[in-house]
């Protein structure tokens, strides 16, 4: 997933493009969906134009690698007990260290949200263990949140149904 040319970030861009889209349009709550790599990529669902801001290199300053919900994320990861040795298709769900944010105001003034993150893992390579290569997450309104909350009903066998 780490690319240090533009055509492969090109390519890794429409693959991640082709995989979340279809997730998104069902994902009603959340208000977007996006992913930053340690190598500082950055991708948003649906796209949104942050900061503009650029390097002395015209490069865009923006470093997921920076922001509190990434290091946070990687710092869980870090701090897990019983890492799996390996990660493959069948054990990545496993009990993946999920980070819930401190509400806060949106940039783009939707109001208060949260954020809920996790490490995306690459695989065991030899001798080497899994390790972080981004982050991925989603926003949501608390307003949303709230609504989720209160159409939720709990039945005489205390199972909440929606």
């Amino acid at each position: 997933m780490l690319c240090t040319d533009q055509e492969s970030n090109n390519k890794t861009a429409t693959a991640l493009d082709l995989l979340v889209a279809p997730a998104w349009k069902d994902a009603v709550h959340w208000v977007d969906i996006f992913w930053g790599g340690t190598d500082d990529t950055f991708r948003q669902w649906p796209g949104a134009v942050g900061s503009l801001e650029a390097d002395v290199d015209g490069l865009r300053t923006y470093r997921p690698t920076a922001r509190t919900w990434f290091t946070e994320t990687v710092s869980a990861y870090e701090r897990m007990e019983n890492k799996p040795s390996r990660v493959s298709r069948e054990t990545f769900l496993e009990k993946p260290p999920l980070v819930l944010s401190e509400p806060y105001v949106d940039a783009f003034g939707r109001g208060y949200l949260l954020s809920l993150s996790a490490p995306v893992v690459a695989p065991s390579q030899g001798s080497l263990p899994p390790f972080v290569v981004g982050v991925a997450g989603a926003d949501l309104l608390i307003e949303d949140l709230t609504e989720l909350i209160t159409t939720i009903r709990i039945r005489s066998s205390n199972a909440a149904t929606g």
